[in-house]
């Protein structure tokens, strides 16, 4: 990895668990990922993408010019990609998202055959980061943003991350493979 780049992330690392040849896994923001969110794709000369400063104030902003412009109450989800652990490829995942409710608790709900959910959450805002993902594309694609149409969501007008985010202790990923990181920022 270049080191310009590495510094890049370095200083937007909460923390660095570890990593393999070219990429870092990092916390950033709460999130588990590959080099604190810094990408070089799509990205003139040496220059890099990083994720907003602040997310969710960014989705709040931007849902209310949506609203000011448009008169229309949408709900607003701010996407990058990443990967998954022991699976090739990127998915699309929510950096922040605004107006409607993010999760979506199955707990005590009956599935098919009767038996209730114990431990299902469905993580709505990470849906529609992936469909959105998946039509803005990766590479050439140039498609900044999507609308989506149709999906299943409650609105409630909040904004935020925190009703998505785990522990590394109660997290099922971290709390298996966690070190004793090699940085830690204060």
């Amino acid at each position: 990895m270049p080191a310009g780049f590495v510094q890049v992330v370095l200083e937007e690392s909460e923390k660095i668990y570890g990593g393999v040849s070219g990429t870092l896994l990092t916390l950033k923001d709460g999130q588990a990922t590959a080099n604190a969110g810094v990408d070089r794709k799509n990205a003139p000369g040496n220059a890099v993408v990083l994720w907003p400063r602040d997310a969710a104030a960014s989705a709040k902003r931007l849902r209310k010019e949506l609203k000011e412009r448009t008169g229309k109450n949408v709900g607003l989800v701010i996407v990058d990609s990443r990967v998954t652990p022991l699976r090739l490829g990127t998915i699309g995942v929510s950096l922040a998202s605004v107006g409607f409710k993010r999760v979506r608790d199955f707990r005590g709900k009956p599935d098919l055959y009767g038996r209730r959910a114990r431990i299902t959450f469905q993580a709505v805002a990470d849906g529609i980061a992936g469909a959105a993902q998946l039509l803005m594309g990766e590479a050439r694609e140039s498609t900044p943003f999507v609308l989506v149409r149709g999906a299943s969501v409650e609105f409630d007008g909040r904004g935020g991350e925190a009703e998505t985010r785990l522990s590394e202790k109660d997290c099922l990923y971290m709390s298996q493979i966690l070190k004793p990181s090699l940085k830690t920022r204060g």
